[in-house]
């Protein structure tokens, strides 16, 4: 199953709202959907007399905003609300928020450095993309094909969902 960019961006935002922790910034997804966004937005202005049409485009292209600014505010969030994060998840800008952001936690002497790396036992529901094959979930193997739906931590998963393999609901 192959997916346009605005199909992979929606997933990669579905993924990021329905999960506590942090995922990784698409970088390559987000910098095509702002460059689509421009030259739509260009067009809209080209179309000049054809109201209904540009209405219609204008409404589209608002809603594909909205996520985009939905996405980006979610992470931010996240980053405010978990300090222990994996900074290769993040953006160049979000590397900047999140160097301010411990640096004055620093200064009023509330932040705590991370001693060790903790078991995180977050479940997820997710829907497979692809035919994965045989998996191992809960210590149980599980034969997961496209369409299916399973409930796992995400520990189990997370290679899957970093490559697109499934979508969390």
């Amino acid at each position: 199953m192959t997916f346009s960019h605005i199909d992979q961006f929606i997933n990669d935002y579905r993924n990021e709202k329905n999960t506590r922790k942090l995922l990784p910034y698409r970088e390559e997804t987000v910098s095509h959907l702002r460059e689509l966004i421009k030259s739509q937005e260009e067009y809209v202005g080209s179309l000049g007399e054809h109201k209904l049409l540009k209405a219609l485009y204008e409404q589209e292209l608002e809603r594909i905003k909205y996520v985009l600014t939905d996405y980006l505010k979610i992470r931010l969030m996240k980053l405010q609300k978990n300090f222990y994060i994996d900074s290769e998840y993040l953006s160049e800008y979000e590397r900047v928020f999140y160097q301010k952001l411990v640096d004055k936690f620093k200064e009023y002497d509330v932040f705590v450095e991370q001693k060790e790396e903790y078991d995180d036992y977050e479940c997820v529901g997710f829907i497979a993309l692809v035919d994965i094959g045989n998996i191992v979930i809960d210590s149980n193997r599980v034969d997961v094909l496209a369409g299916d739906f399973f409930v796992a931590q995400l520990a189990d998963v997370k290679h899957l969902l970093l490559d697109r393999k499934i979508m969390l609901v």
